[in-house]
């Protein structure tokens, strides 16, 4: 179960930073229409847990679903994802990163329109490319949300439950047994109950070491 819950937190907690900023930076640019796009990317927020997860119950169906769909076009034979134990996780991933990216959209928008206009007048004089002032000046100026970003998305992710109680109750296999959710049927189905708090109180003090280890990080945060 701890297995299974640090590799969804990793798939999750990256695939979540990487899209919501990609999405900021090109929500960012000064183009006609943008608000529209900063609405669409931002609405992921209003969904529920129960709501996505019904939403993707139905895209990753084995027959009707539209994933299956988009994969046979390449000639790939429609997959059993919440039967199969090498797929299941992933399906879990989808619905949580889709759930992450209208708040992390957020938070990196907002420090993007924090990072002072004078900063790019002055690259834009220098000459300075896109890129180099991209990944030179703009992300490190953007670090204080992009930590901020990465402690509350690790947290979420250790506190999945209810995509998992939907979508594949624990299985195929235990393969999305998370911890939280191991809690919950060790002591409300097993009535274990002082397992279920040995669980508990092992899950806290892992989770205060994984965050003990990043706020290490935060020697490498530009605050300004």
């Amino acid at each position: 179960s701890i297995l299974v819950t640090l590799k969804f937190s990793l798939i999750t907690v990256l695939f979540s930073m990487i899209i919501s900023l990609f999405l900021a930076i090109i929500c960012n640019e000064k183009l006609k229409g943008i608000k529209l796009f900063r609405i669409i990317f931002s609405s992921s927020m209003g969904v529920s847990v129960s709501a996505s997860s019904s939403i993707v119950l139905f895209l990753f169906h084995p027959s009707v679903g539209l994933i299956n769909d988009i994969l046979n076009l390449f000639g790939i034979l429609p997959i059993n994802w919440f039967t199969s134990s090498a797929y299941a996780i992933w399906a879990i991933s989808f619905a949580t990163i889709w759930m992450n990216i209208g708040f992390g959209f957020l938070v990196l928008t907002a420090g993007l329109q924090n990072i002072s206009q004078e900063i790019d007048e002055s690259c834009e004089v220098d000459g300075v490319d896109y890129f180099t002032k991209l990944f030179k000046i703009t992300i490190p100026l953007l670090s204080p949300s992009l930590f901020y970003l990465l402690i509350t998305t690790t947290l979420k992710a250790f506190q999945s439950f209810g995509q998992v109680d939907m979508l594949t109750g624990g299985g195929p296999a235990n393969s999305t047994n998370f911890i939280v959710y191991s809690i919950y049927k060790t002591a409300f189905s097993n009535y274990r109950f002082d397992y279920a708090s040995a669980q508990g109180l092992f899950l806290l003090l892992l989770i205060t070491v994984i965050m003990v280890i990043k706020f290490k990080l935060e020697r490498k945060v530009h605050y300004q």
